[in-house]
């Protein structure tokens, strides 16, 4: 499993699990929900294409790889999930942005708490 580590699998995995830690979150004040809007905005857009760049190169690395060495099943299966992530990080972004706008459309006697509980 070591000669996976360059082709940035767990690194592309751990970058995943970050985003939908920070998204998932609950903000407890307005400049925690800003602060999670902005990083969900970056997040979806500029993070994304530089984590689809490094999937690409992730997978073309493992081709060459391929040409000189068999991959266990172990292998092809933490290579589908890395590339699995970013049709699975979707549902996660919509999620993240219901919560992100929701405080916009009701008013203020409603905590962003009790708006999660019964989601």
């Amino acid at each position: 499993m070591k000669y996976l580590d360059f082709l940035f699998v767990p690194s592309i995995c751990k970058e995943f699990e970050d985003v939908v830690v920070k998204a998932l979150s609950v903000p407890r004040s307005t400049e925690e929900l800003v602060e999670m809007g902005r990083h969900m905005l970056c997040a979806n857009t500029t993070d994304m294409e530089k984590k689809k760049a490094d999937i690409a190169i992730m997978i073309h690395e493992m081709v060459r790889l391929m040409d000189v060495t068999s991959l266990t099943q172990g292998h092809i299966g933490l290579i589908a999930e890395t590339i699995s992530w970013v049709q699975n990080i979707k549902p996660v972004f919509r999620k993240n942005s219901l919560v992100s706008s929701f405080p916009r459309m009701c008013d203020s006697s409603i905590g962003i708490t009790e708006f999660l509980y019964f989601a």
